[in-house]
């Protein structure tokens, strides 16, 4: 079952980690997935991350520092 963007980001909120996929959701719904768990300290692993752009990925990492993980492996 694939979740909701608007529901990740009720987990992350809540102080849920999450691993989310890619190929899933877009780039503004992962940020805003990340941001949602900032003030709890959530993590986020996002698989797939190749087909992401550089810069999304800096801009991701930017929104949580250190709370953001990016597998590219394939």
């Amino acid at each position: 079952m694939k979740f909701l963007a608007m529901q990740l980001k009720e987990i992350a909120f809540m102080g849920g980690n999450v691993v989310i996929n890619a190929d899933d959701y877009t780039a503004q719904q992962i940020k805003e997935i990340i941001f949602a768990g900032k003030t709890k300290g959530s993590s986020v692993v996002i698989k797939k991350a190749s087909v992401l752009t550089v810069l999304q990925c800096k801009e991701m990492a930017f929104v949580n520092p250190n709370h953001v993980t990016f597998d590219f492996t394939e």
